[in-house]
């Protein structure tokens, strides 16, 4: 993958309309989620974001996986050649929404774990 591309698909991602506001409304519903969870006990969301991590994992390889097999069809491939950073935006953006939802996660986790030892 040459860097015109990777970068091509950063923007065309990143430039979206209300992308990062919806980053930002992913990472506080997984911080809410994390918090009630798993109340701050910081050992048992390792095992949450280990499962969650590995999802993910899955879910990208999959996905790439697909995105490079169309590229292979001569009629379903003729769109993905000719915009190929429409191809990749969709592995990027599981890969970002992944990143904020594990982020987020961990957050909520730090944070209620930090107000509980106040007490």
């Amino acid at each position: 993958m040459d860097t015109k591309l990777i970068w091509d698909t950063v923007q065309y991602v990143t430039k979206a309309n209300l992308f990062w506001a919806s980053m930002g409304f992913t990472t506080a519903i997984a911080m809410f989620i994390g918090a009630i969870l798993y109340n701050g006990e910081l050992s048992q969301v390792k095992k949450g974001l280990a499962s969650v991590g590995s999802y993910a994992v899955l879910l990208i390889w999959t996905t790439i996986v697909r995105v490079l097999g169309v590229f292979d069809d001569p009629v379903k491939g003729a769109l993905q050649r000719q915009f190929p950073q429409m191809a990749f935006a969709g592995i990027l953006t599981i890969i970002l929404i992944s990143f904020f939802w594990i982020l987020g996660i961990y957050l909520g986790v730090i944070i209620l774990s930090i107000r509980n030892k106040k007490k």
